[in-house]
């Protein structure tokens, strides 16, 4: 079963990881202080709670990750806030608030950042090494 996994910033180091919707009765959340703890955490919760209530369906869910600003840039840490605003054109100071949650980004500049997101895989994809 394919559900959607929804990644967000908190505070400071708080990062949360939930199912959009319930499973059964069940609604999986995770925690922790990386976006990377958190969707483990989630993993961990989906476990016990499919011990606890017999639901099996939480063990073998095909998880979607959705993120938002703070969360993926947490979780895709090798991605440089200077490089990727060359890509975006949106300055580097208003990405890094975007990304500490100091501000949020209207609906253009989201969907600017996550066809960013998309070109960086492009050019990462395309990358051919020799020795």
């Amino acid at each position: 079963m394919k559900v959607i996994a929804i990644v967000e910033k908190g505070g400071p180091n708080s990062y949360s990881c939930r199912l959009a919707e319930k499973i059964g009765n069940d609604l999986a959340i995770g925690y922790g202080t990386s976006a990377k703890d958190a969707m483990e955490d989630l993993e961990t919760a989906c476990k016990e709670m499919a011990e606890l209530s017999g639901n099996h369906d939480l063990l073998v869910l095909e998880k979607e990750y959705h993120f938002d600003v703070g969360s993926a840039f947490n979780y895709y840490n090798f991605l440089n806030i200077e490089g990727f605003a060359k890509i975006t054109g949106i300055k580097a100071s208003v990405l890094r608030q975007y990304a500490s949650g100091v501000r949020n980004p209207n609906k253009e500049k989201l969907k600017i950042i996550e066809e960013s997101f998309h070109k960086a895989a492009e050019k990462i994809q395309s990358v051919v090494l020799s020795a």
